[in-house]
C-alpha cells in the first residue's frame, strides 16, 4: 500500500496526489480521506473524481489521523495494491428501501476478499438496518471496517450540502459504500473517554432523531 498526504486540504494538492496515484501501474484501486475543512464540493471535485480510471472509495469527516498526527484540514489517499469490487447503495432513507432484498442479491464477484469497506453518509436514516442486513448475510466472512462520514457541524442538518463519500461518479450523499478487497486487515480499538452519567432510555425516536429520553424532551436532557 502506498499512502499519500496533502496537509493543505486545497483542490489542486488533491488532483496533484490523485493524478500521481492513478498513474502508478503498481495501484488498482483508491481509498480517501478528507477533513470536511477542506470545503470539497461536487463543483470543484467531481470533475477530477470522474477523470480517474481505477477504482475509488472513502469519505469526508471532521477530521482524519495520519501516524500520530491529527489533521483538522488534509487528506489522505492510500493506493490499494488489489483492484476493490466497490458497490454503491444509493437513497438509504428511502422509507421503503429494502436492505435486506438489496444485500441478499448482492453476490460479490472477488471470491477471494478478505476485507469489506463500509462507508455511510453519517445523516442517512435506516443505518442500523444496513449494518444489520450486512451482518445477516455475510456474518463474519469479511473483516469489516469504515464508518460513517459527513460533518458535524448544526449547519449540515439540513441535508443541503452533504455529499461526503468518495466514488468515480463523484461526490454522492445519503448512500452506502461496500469496498471488497482481496487484502488482510486488522482492527484495534482504544480510546480514553470516561462515563459523564448513567445510561438513557431512548423512549420516542423518528428514523435517526431522538425525540425523548426517559420519557423526557431530549433537548433538555442534552442541555443538562
Amino acid at each position: 500500500m502506498i499512502i499519500h498526504v496533502d496537509p493543505t486540504g486545497t483542490t489542486e494538492g488533491f488532483e496533484a496526489i490523485l493524478d500521481k496515484m492513478a498513474s502508478n501501474e503498481t495501484v488498482k484501486g483508491l481509498l480517501i480521506l478528507a477533513c470536511d475543512a477542506n470545503g470539497f464540493t461536487p463543483a470543484a471535485i467531481d470533475g477530477v473524481l470522474q477523470s480517474v480510471s481505477v477504482p475509488m472509495f472513502g469519505g469526508i469527516f471532521p477530521a482524519i489521523i495520519h501516524g500520530r498526527e491529527k489533521l483538522d484540514r488534509g487528506t489522505i489517499i492510500a493506493g490499494l495494491s488489489k483492484k476493490p469490487e466497490v458497490h454503491i447503495l444509493s437513497d438509504l432513507s428511502k422509507t421503503n428501501f429494502d436492505h435486506d432484498d438489496v444485500i441478499e442479491n448482492f453476490t460479490p464477484e472477488s471470491g477471494d476478499a478478505k476485507t469489506m469497506f463500509v462507508f455511510v453518509d453519517g445523516y442517512s436514516k435506516m443505518l442500523c438496518s444496513l449494518i444489520e442486513n450486512l451482518y445477516n448475510n455475510f456474518g463474519l466472512r469479511y473483516n469489516y471496517i469504515g464508518g460513517g462520514a459527513g460533518s458535524i457541524n448544526p449547519a449540515a442538518l439540513d441535508m443541503s450540502n452533504s455529499r461526503c463519500l468518495f466514488t468515480n461518479n463523484g461526490l454522492l450523499e445519503d448512500s452506502a459504500l461496500l469496498a471488497l478487497v482481496d487484502i488482510e486487515s486488522g482492527v484495534g480499538v482504544g480510546h480514553g473517554w470516561h462515563k459523564i452519567s448513567e445510561p438513557y432510555k431512548v423512549t420516542e425516536s423518528s428514523g435517526n432523531a431522538i425525540k425523548t429520553l426517559d420519557w423526557r424532551p431530549a433537548f433538555e436532557v442534552y442541555k443538562e
